[in-house]
Parts: structure tokens; sequence; C-alpha cells
């Protein structure tokens, strides 16, 4: 009996190993590990995985988004350059590479990504909506416009890309076209700040100040820390030459955020204009 019950015992001690190790799923457990916010784990476990299948390219997407994550950019786009290789009809290692580019500031590259995202799956509106943000960037506003109405057509109640297309038109001075876009983005996201804040922009280049003071007061009640809406409600104030207001603005602009020259400088400018320049010149 005693025999019996050693040779039991080195059958547990044996087996159990086997057990934990036909258990244990490193994909699985990376993707856990992600979810708690262990990135260290889960790259550890997506490594684990890879080396068990070099050609899982779910594995390779996975690690790459951990260094992403973290900042690795170009350890990110490795990953995501053989996830390309292993799966170059599926649009989302472009997608992902493409945003690693683009957070790396190599925007040509990521557009390039973008593009071939895109073009093999038109379902997606990130693949147009993240190329209008870097073509934005470089400058190409008509492009961007063009992209994000693309997004939208896929995905018509997406509120960034009204907000993107709107700033575009805001910059190219098509304001109407912009307060539409902000109006649709806003009743997605009535609870925005800089929704607020960039369709008050656009009221105010407009010359509607009566608008755009609603839309940073309401900015103000939602991040009432916020100094730099208080400089731009002031700016507001002072077009409409209402200066005992406009100054009141700027004065808690720069309560709030006293280490900003800009609001200083515009706040003299007003002082002078209402006659305050003892005022403005001792500030």
């Amino acid at each position: 009996m005693l025999i019996l019950h050693v040779i039991a015992l080195l059958l547990v001690v044996f087996a159990a190993p086997a057990r934990a190790s036909a258990i244990y799923d490193p994909a699985e457990h990376g993707l856990n590990a992600m979810a708690k916010g262990d990135c260290e784990g889960a790259i550890a476990d997506f490594t684990e995985a890879i080396f068990r299948n070099p050609n899982d390219s779910t594995a390779y997407l996975d690690r790459g988004s951990c260094y992403e994550g973290r900042g690795d950019y170009d350890l990110a786009i490795a990953d995501f350059t053989r996830a390309v290789q292993l799966d170059s009809k599926s649009s989302v290692p472009y997608l992902n590479r493409g945003l690693a580019y683009g957070r790396k500031g190599d925007w040509d590259r990521a557009i390039a990504d973008f593009t071939a995202a895109a073009t093999r799956d038109r379902a997606d509106s990130e693949n147009f909506s993240d190329r209008a943000f870097y073509e934005a960037k470089k400058g190409d506003g008509e492009k961007a416009i063009a992209d994000y109405s693309e997004a939208l057509k896929v995905k018509p109640d997406d509120a960034e890309s009204y907000r993107g297309r709107g700033f575009e038109y805001y910059l190219k001075g098509e304001c109407d076209s912009a307060i539409a876009d902000y109006d649709t983005a806003i009743r997605l996201e009535p609870d925005d700040f800089d929704l607020y804040t960039e369709r008050g922009a656009s009221y105010g280049k407009k010359g509607a100040y009566a608008n755009a003071l609603a839309d940073y007061t309401r900015a103000i009640k939602l991040k009432p820390q916020e100094c730099d809406v208080y400089a731009w409600r002031g700016r507001v104030y002072s077009a409409m030459r209402d200066y005992r207001r406009a100054l009141k603005d700027y004065d808690k602009a720069i309560k709030l955020c006293p280490q900003k020259p800009w609001i200083r400088e515009q706040r003299s400018l007003v002082g002078g204009a209402k006659g305050a320049r003892s005022k403005a010149t001792s500030d």
C-alpha cells in the first residue's frame, strides 16, 4: 500500500506541470494582461505565443499594440510589418501600422498605410477618418474633407469626423459649413467641451458674436478651470466693444494661468482700447 501511495504522489507531481502547461494559453493570458494594464506581462505572453506559432499574425498585432501603447513605435512597426507579411489581405495590420507611423511623426507612411487599409476594407470608417487626420496635419484640407466625408458615409454618427471636417471648413473660412458640422457633432456629443469652443470660434469668425458667447459660456460650464476659454470669450466681448466684460474674462484667465503671456498681451490691448492704460501697464 505504501508503494502504491508513493507512486500516486509521483504521478501527481510529474503530471501537474503538464496539466498546467496545457491550460496556459499565452495569447489569452496576454489579452487578460492588456485588459489589466500590465503591458510588460502582455508583451511576454505574446512573445511566448509567437515562439509557439511564428505565423500567428494576431499575436504580432497584439504585441505591436502593446509596444505602441508604451511609445516604442519602431518595435510596434516591426511587429505590424510582420503581421502585414503574414496576412496581407487584411486591412487591420495596415491600419495599426499607419497609426504607429502617424504617432512617430511619419505622416506620409501613415497615409500610405491608411490608403492600403481603405483599399482592402471600405466598410471601416477609421481607414478614412485616420487618413483625413494626417492629411489635415500636412495641410491638405481638401483631401481631409473628402476623407472625412467618406468616413461619414460609412459611419454617419461619428462625431469626431464631423468635428474634423468642421475644423477644416473653419480653416477655409467656410463658417456656415463648419457650424453645420459642429451642430451635428454636438447633437451626438452634447457634453464635449472642444466642440463648443470650436463652434464658438466659427461663430466668432463669422461675426455672430451672440452665438459665440453662448458657446464659450457653455464650454466654461463644462470646464470652469480652463483658462483659454475665458480669454476666447474675452476676445468676443472686445470685438463687441464690451470692454468691461472683456477685461473681467481676461483677468479670470490670467488668474487661472498666470504663465501664459499671450493672455496678458491681449488684456493690455483691451485695457488700452478702454483707456485703462495704467491698469494694463501694472499687469
